[in-house]
This record gives C-alpha cells, structure tokens and sequence, in this order.
C-alpha cells in the first residue's frame, strides 16, 4: 500500500507539471496536431515515469546487530520462544487505514466506470430511436438532443433544426466530420476511462 501511496504521488507530481506547461506554452496556439499529442503525451507519462526508479547514489545500511535474548533467571532463551514472547506482548492493531484507503478508492474508481459504461449504454439506444442515414464511413442519425450535433466513433448525432444546406451548418458538419476522421473518440474514452479510474489526480481529464 505504501507503494500505491508512492506512485499516486509521483503520478500527480508528473501530470502536474506537464499540465502546467501546456497551459504556459502550448494552450491556445494553432498547433492542433502537437497539442493533441503533447495531451496524451501526459497521459502516459503520468502512468509510465513513476513506475521508473533511478538511484544515483546508495548509501550503505549499518550491519545488524543481532542481541540473544536472556532470561531472567540468566539462562539464554533461544530466538523462537523470544518471538513468540514479544508477539504475544505487542498489541495488533485491528483498523488498517491504508487498506481501507485502497478499497474505498478502488469502490469510487469502479462506480465511475460504471457510470460511464451506462453512457455508452444509452448512447448505443439512440440508433433504434432516431433514423440512420448513411453518409459515405459516417453514420447520421437526426435526432432532437439539445447537445448535438456530437460524434462518436464513425457516428454523427445531428441536431434536426439545424439545416445542412447553408453555411453554417456545412461548416459544423466539417467540423464533425473532421472528429470522425481523426479518431477524437478514442481519445475521449481513452481520458474519461483514466479519469474514472485515477479520478484523484486533478490534473487528469481537465482537457
């Protein structure tokens, strides 16, 4: 558990400071392409860099000293009745905080992935609402969500009210399809998964 503790640490320290200079070099400058890549960029790094161990020095630990124990009437126990003695003696503690730490964020962890599996769920029922049109790669399907249009995967959930024939609805469509194209899908999941399950580290998912 103090390892988990350990890489938790290192994992927030990493992601933080590479978010850090994103949003002071990188946020906001035409360099879709880097700036996507610099992101997952952080995503991975966050996971691979703390499970790294570099040791530049080591400095050698004092030889243990090993003191037979000794009875009170003088005569030498041997080291199996001394163990015994003290394990006895030393109180157990009965709560492990560390343990229970590790459960309850693993329980908050799977109930978000549940959460979003039940988004995905929903998602997937709006073909058998809404009519499907197909459109070369790309699936439309009309609906009259207030949130489209929106993607996902080869999937182009349009807004009905939204006439496709002038100019601003051809420039939303470009837009849309341009996420199909690029695969942004999977990018998206890719970050809400790790945000589900690392939904401590603030710095992931905020993009």
């Amino acid at each position: 558990m103090e390892t988990l503790g350990l890489f938790i640490l290192k994992s927030i320290v990493v992601s933080g400071l590479l978010t850090l200079w994103y949003f002071a070099a990188l946020r906001g400058r035409k360099l879709h392409h880097y700036n996507r890549f610099f992101l997952l960029t952080i995503l991975f790094a966050s996971l691979a860099i703390p499970l790294l161990h570099f040791n530049l020095f080591s400095i050698p630990r004092p030889a243990a000293i090993q003191l037979s124990a000794v009875s009170v009437s003088g005569e030498a126990t041997d080291e199996h009745t001394y163990n015994n003695i003290v394990s006895t003696d030393t109180p157990s503690s009965g709560f492990d905080w560390p343990q229970k730490a590790g459960i309850g964020v693993a329980a908050v962890s799977l109930f978000l992935l549940s959460v979003l599996l039940v988004r995905i769920v929903k998602l997937n029922r709006l073909f058998a609402k809404y009519p499907v049109t197909r459109m070369g790669r790309i699936k439309l399907i009309n609906t009259d969500l207030q949130a489209a249009p929106f993607t996902f995967l080869n999937n182009l959930f349009w807004n009905s009210t939204i006439p496709m024939d002038d100019e601003i609805g051809r420039r939303i469509l470009r837009h849309e399809e341009a996420h199909i194209a690029e695969g942004h899908t999977y990018d998206k999941l890719f970050c809400q998964i790790l945000s589900c399950i690392f939904w401590f580290n603030p710095f992931i998912g905020p993009y």
